[in-house]
């Protein structure tokens, strides 16, 4: 299952999110190293975590003196929108082995997300195709982060730019699915929700709490669409 995994369609689809991330990757190794986080422990961070909110996050909160396990419980709920994710992708990845599922889930993030699952409706993906996108993208913020950190040392960053920059690219990747109305509807709705929740901030609540509430009404509206089809 390893076979055909980079080819052009593979980069092609890749490319817009690795541009995002080469800039993010950049800021976040400085702002690491800042903070006192050495070369190898942003690598291993970059590695094994892969979640680049939670890991914008988890430095502020070492920045600020935060414990181990509030910074854990922290990062746990945020990333608990991946379950979502898992769920959602499961259905085309039915007979891959263990080895495959273990490398495929490890590069599921919002980006790689919404293009695998947006290529994997069109009819036009398969899955070593999404697991290519997921390796480069995965890579591409390792590598980014780690001469991030190599650059802290001489230049330094304002890092309240970076939630606008996290905020446009996932903005960007929501216009991908325009064309189909149930998506902009579930779009829409999380973000005046996330808005509304504003005051859960601090906790990125009204991130969990909005990505849950626009997955539940974008399933009602895809359900009761394809019941009134079948009624037809």
């Amino acid at each position: 299952m390893f076979y055909n995994i980079f080819n052009s369609d593979t980069y092609r689809n890749a490319l817009p999110i690795c541009a995002a991330y080469l800039p993010l990757g950049l800021a976040y190794g400085i702002f690491a190293q800042a903070v006192g986080l050495n070369t190898i422990e942003i690598f291993f961070m970059s590695l094994f975590l892969f979640a680049i909110t939670a890991q914008f996050i988890a430095i502020s909160m070492i920045a600020s003196g935060a414990s181990l396990a509030s910074i854990i419980v922290t990062v746990f709920l945020i990333n608990s929108r991946h379950f979502l994710y898992s769920t959602t992708l499961v259905t085309h990845l039915k007979n891959h082995s263990k080895r495959f599922l273990s490398l495929f889930a490890q590069g599921v993030v919002d980006e790689t997300f919404a293009v695998n699952l947006m290529k994997f409706t069109d009819g036009s993906w398969c899955t070593s195709r999404a697991l290519g996108v997921n390796i480069l993208v995965h890579t591409t913020w390792v590598l980014s982060s780690v001469i991030g950190s190599m650059l802290g040392e001489f230049v330094s960053i304002d890092v309240s730019v970076i939630g606008y920059m996290l905020t446009a690219m996932l903005i960007c990747l929501w216009t991908y699915t325009l064309k189909d109305k149930t998506f902009i509807i579930a779009g829409i709705a999380g973000g005046l929700m996330a808005v509304l929740l504003v005051d859960l901030a601090a906790t990125k609540a009204n991130i969990i709490i909005a990505a849950l509430a626009a997955a539940t009404l974008g399933y009602w509206l895809n359900t009761r669409r394809v019941k009134k089809y079948v009624e037809s």
